[in-house]
């Protein structure tokens, strides 16, 4: 990435987000893997969409709290660690070509190996889930 990082995408699409051999998919709130599927808390999920869909462009933690925890700053500022921590584990453990990277008193940057691609829902059938934490 060169220079400074774009600024945040607040025009969010709920289409499924394919990057790194998986896919995101709003309609079951799963990361689904070359391996398997996994179901993703509310907050999880919430997350790693707002950041997926904001490819290398800064999303600052207010912007998160805003749009995860509905502006709930009491909550959501120590929970907006908690989440990047389980997420970042979450990439490592499922072997997901893809970062969170933190920027010191502006934010986050997600980044993967390829561009996100855009996919409509097909599937009205999900298979057996791994529920993360």
């Amino acid at each position: 990435m060169n220079g400074s990082p774009r600024p945040y995408n607040t025009s969010a699409s709920q289409k499924n987000l394919s990057f790194s051999n998986c896919e995101l998919i709003p309609m079951f709130q799963t990361l689904s893997t070359q391996n398997k599927v996994i179901r993703l808390r509310d907050k999880l999920f919430s997350v790693l969409y707002c950041l997926a869909n904001n490819q290398d462009m800064l999303v600052s933690r207010d912007q998160l709290i805003d749009q995860c925890w509905d502006g709930n700053y009491y909550t959501g500022t120590q929970a907006v660690t908690h989440t990047i921590y389980h997420l970042r584990a979450l990439l490592k453990q499922n072997k997901i070509d893809a970062s969170i990277t933190t920027l010191s008193k502006q934010g986050y940057l997600f980044s993967c190996g390829e561009q996100i691609i855009y996919l409509d829902s097909t599937s009205s059938d999900i298979p057996d889930l791994t529920l993360a934490h």
